[in-house]
């Protein structure tokens, strides 16, 4: 089995066992202008889609290691994507919903599909790349120490902070939800492009939700 072979079928293996977006592709490897941003994005969100105990990454003890509130730091937020101003103006929840009203406009129907994907591939990454962010940020808050009244407000503000931060990104989040649902209705791709990107953007939603609900349950 040859290198692109073996990289097409790790890509395959991710992408239906993982639910991990392929972001780019085996004959990209011998290009000469691999874009090193995607191939980053592409492991990062494979290491996170793996099964892992995060306890035993740092050093297999009980103890867990110390966090920036413990040391009395404020904890740094994940940056939000960049806002997509007016098209960006949905919720999350209504976005399919708007995809049929969108897909119908005139001006998605001048837009080559080179054009469209690069536009989607593009905002998909940041998206994943703040999500990987929040995720870990999440996933770093201690409980809440009561006996501790600085630690307890230091606590308060990182979580403030972070709601502020998920709020700002709803609308990037929803965006390439509402760019992944035209693409994948339009006849631009063929079926096993369709299929990719609907798992992309089951993949962001599912993962989405999960940051919003593990926000609102602390």
């Amino acid at each position: 089995m040859r290198a692109e072979e073996r990289l097409n079928h790790a890509f395959t293996l991710a992408e239906s066992e993982l639910n991990v977006p392929r972001l780019i592709e085996p004959k990209d490897f011998g290009s000469e202008h691999l874009d090193q941003k995607s191939v980053m994005t592409y492991l990062l969100t494979l290491l996170q889609a793996l099964p892992h105990d995060r306890s035993a990454l740092v050093g297999g003890g009980d103890e867990a290691p110390p966090s920036a509130a413990d040391a009395g730091e404020t904890v740094a937020q994940p940056k939000t994507p960049p806002s997509q101003s007016s098209d960006a103006s949905f919720k999350v929840e209504r976005s399919r919903k708007s995809s049929s009203s969108s897909q119908k406009s005139g001006a998605g129907k001048s837009r080559s599909k080179k054009e469209m994907l690069k536009e989607y591939q593009a905002r998909l990454e940041e998206v994943l790349a703040w999500l990987l962010e929040a995720e870990d940020q999440l996933q770093s808050m201690l409980p809440v120490c009561e006996a501790d009244v600085e630690i307890v407000k230091r606590q308060f503000k990182d979580h403030e902070d972070f709601m502020v931060s998920l709020t700002q990104s709803q609308d990037s989040v929803g965006l390439v939800l509402h760019r992944g649902q035209i693409l994948e209705q339009s006849d631009k791709l063929n079926t096993e492009e369709a299929a990719s990107i609907h798992n992309q953007i089951t993949l962001v939603n599912e993962r989405w939700e999960s940051v919003r609900q593990g926000a609102m349950e602390r």
